[in-house]
């Protein structure tokens, strides 16, 4: 946990290196509604984050029963040396093991 908080926190230093990046970020903050503050009380609220916190939004949020697993691959072709290399082609899409929820089973 600590080491996800350090991570995050971390991350500021390189998004918000100079005075450009910190005026667009306020910039767009304020844009969608959150306060003024929000950059100087965001490393606050984080440091108070438990790992109980995450159980129970994880809890709140996630449910495995209603994932569905969805997956492509890109195609192969074989170049004239014998060697296998990504080719340029269509994505193919491989049907996901579990069904799909049905529309009418979704939350509106």
């Amino acid at each position: 946990m600590a080491r996800a908080k350090d991570n995050i926190l971390n991350s500021f230093l390189f998004r918000y290196d100079t005075r450009e990046k910190v005026l667009a970020e306020r910039e767009r903050l304020e844009f969608y509604g959150y306060p003024a503050d929000y950059l100087e009380s965001y490393k606050a609220a984080l440091e108070k984050v438990t790992l109980a916190d995450l159980d129970r939004v994880a809890k709140k949020y996630i449910h495995p029963d209603k994932l569905a697993v969805w997956w492509w691959a890109m195609g192969r072709r074989s170049s004239r040396a014998g060697r296998t290399e990504l080719g340029r082609s269509r994505p193919s899409i491989s049907p996901s093991p579990c069904p799909s929820p049905s529309p009418s089973s979704r939350k509106h």
